[in-house]
C-alpha cells in the first residue's frame, strides 16, 4: 500500500469519526432537551407526594429487576471467548431469571399496596406496578440481542459442536458476579430502599427531585420545600461519585474471581455501614433527605478507601491520597465562597427580583474569584 493510499484511509477514518461523534453529540442534545421540557411540565403539575411514588419506589421497583437479573452476566459476557456460541446460550440466561425476579417483585410491591391501603390514596399505583413490570422484562427479552451485539458477535455455522452448551468458566463467574450484584444493588439502590421504609412519601419526591430531576425551573411548589437545600448538599455529594466511579470501576475491570469473592465480603460491611449511619442521620437526627446524602458519602468514602488500596497493590506501590485534593489555596477559596454565598442567602434572601438579582451577582463574584485563584 503506498503512502498516499495509507494517508486518505486515515482521513477517510477521521472524517467518519468526527461525523459519528456529530450525530451522538446531536442525538444526546436532542434527547436531554425533550427530558427536561417533559420533566418542566411533569414538576409544574405533580404534587411531592405522588411524585415520591413513581422517582422512589417505583424507580426501585424497575431497577431491582433489572439489575439482579442482568447485571452479573452482562459484566461476564462482554468478556473474550473462543466459543461464541456459549456466549449466546449464557445470554438467554438473564431473561429466564428475569421472569422469575419480575413476579417476586411486582408480587411483594402489590402485597404491600394492599397491607397498606395505599391503593385508596394512590388509585393507579397497582397499575403503574404492573407496566413498570411489564416493561422491565420487556427489556430483560432483548438483552441477548444487547450482548451479541455489543461483542459483535458473527454466529458460526451449525456444524461446528460443542462440548458444553455453557463454557463453564464464564457461567461459574456469571454466578459469582450475579452474587456480587446483589450486594451491589443494595449500595447502589440502598438510599431509595432507606428513603422508602423511613422517610414520608414527601420526603421522597424532594429526594427524586434533587437526585433525578436537578432542574432550575421546576417552580414555586418545590422551591417552598426541602428541595434547596437538600440540593446544595447533594452538589457536596458528587464529587464523591466521581471518585468512586473511577476507582471502582478499575477494580471491576482487572479484578480476579478471587478478587471478587473477597470483595463479596466487604460488601456486606459496605451495606451494613450504609445502613447503620442512614438510620443514625434519618431516625435519629431527623434529616430526612439530607440524611440520607450524607448517609450515601460516608458509603461511598468507604468504598473508594477500599478500590484505593486495591489498585495500590494492583500496581505493586503506594500514593499518598492527599495527591487527590486541589491545592490549599483553591480549598481556601472555595470554603470561603461558600461562607459568603451562605451569608448572601441568609442575609439577602430570596424572595424580591431585587434580592435574587444581588444574590445572583454575590455569586458571580464568588465563582469569578474561584477561578481567579485556581
Amino acid at each position: 500500500m503506498s503512502e498516499k493510499s495509507k494517508i486518505e484511509d486515515k482521513e477517510d477514518l477521521l472524517s467518519s469519526t468526527a461525523k459519528g461523534a456529530s450525530y451522538l453529540i446531536m442525538l444526546q442534545f436532542i434527547s436531554r432537551m425533550l427530558t427536561f421540557s417533559l420533566n418542566q411540565i411533569v414538576l409544574r403539575h405533580t404534587s411531592p407526594d405522588a411524585f415520591g411514588i413513581a422517582s422512589v419506589n417505583l424507580e426501585l421497583l424497575a431497577s431491582t429487576i433489572l439489575f439482579i437479573s442482568r447485571e452479573g452476566f452482562r459484566a461476564v459476557l462482554t468478556r473474550s471467548t473462543k466459543n461464541q456460541q456459549q456466549i449466546i446460550n449464557l445470554a438467554y440466561i438473564p431473561t429466564c431469571l428475569g421472569l422469575a425476579t419480575t413476579t417476586l417483585c411486582c408480587g411483594y410491591y402489590l402485597s404491600t399496596i394492599t397491607s397498606n391501603n395505599e391503593s385508596a390514596i394512590y388509585p393507579y399505583y397497582s397499575t403503574s406496578v404492573i407496566l413498570y413490570g411489564l416493561a422491565s422484562f420487556l427489556e430483560l427479552s432483548v438483552e441477548p440481542l444487547f450482548i451479541i451485539a455489543l461483542n459483535k458477535i458473527k454466529i458460526k455455522d451449525t456444524s461446528e459442536k460443542s462440548e458444553y452448551w455453557f463454557e463453564k468458566t464464564l457461567l461459574h463467574l456469571g454466578i459469582t458476579m450475579t452474587k456480587q450484584s446483589l450486594l451491589k444493588h443494595v449500595l447502589t439502590e440502598g438510599d431509595k430502599m432507606l428513603i422508602s421504609v423511613l422517610s414520608t412519601d414527601s420526603d421522597k419526591g424532594v429526594y427524586g427531585f434533587v437526585v433525578n430531576y436537578v432542574d432550575l425551573l421546576a417552580g414555586s411548589t418545590w422551591s417552598k420545600s426541602d428541595a434547596p437545600t437538600v440540593l446544595a448538599v447533594y452538589c457536596m455529594y458528587v464529587p464523591f461519585m466521581g471518585v468512586n466511579g473511577i476507582t471502582e470501576g478499575f477494580v471491576q475491570a482487572v479484578a480476579t474471581k478471587q478478587d471478587l469473592n473477597r470483595l463479596n465480603y466487604f460488601m456486606v460491611f459496605f451495606s451494613a455501614c450504609f445502613i447503620v449511619s442512614g438510620f443514625i442521620f434519618m431516625y435519629w437526627f431527623n434529616l430526612g433527605a439530607v440524611g440520607l446524602i450524607l448517609a450515601n458519602m460516608v458509603n461511598l468514602s468507604i468504598r473508594v478507601v477500599y478500590s484505593w488500596h486495591y489498585i495500590c497493590t494492583y500496581f505493586n506501590r503506594s500514593r499518598n491520597i492527599s495527591s487527590w485534593f486541589p491545592h490549599p489555596a483553591t480549598m481556601l477559596a472555595f470554603s470561603i465562597s461558600w461562607f459568603i454565598t451562605n451569608w448572601s442567602d441568609k442575609n439577602i434572601g430570596w424572595y424580591s427580583l431585587k434580592q435574587k438579582l444581588v444574590h445572583v451577582c454575590v455569586g458571580v463574584i464568588c465563582f469569578v474569584f474561584v477561578s481567579g485563584i485556581m
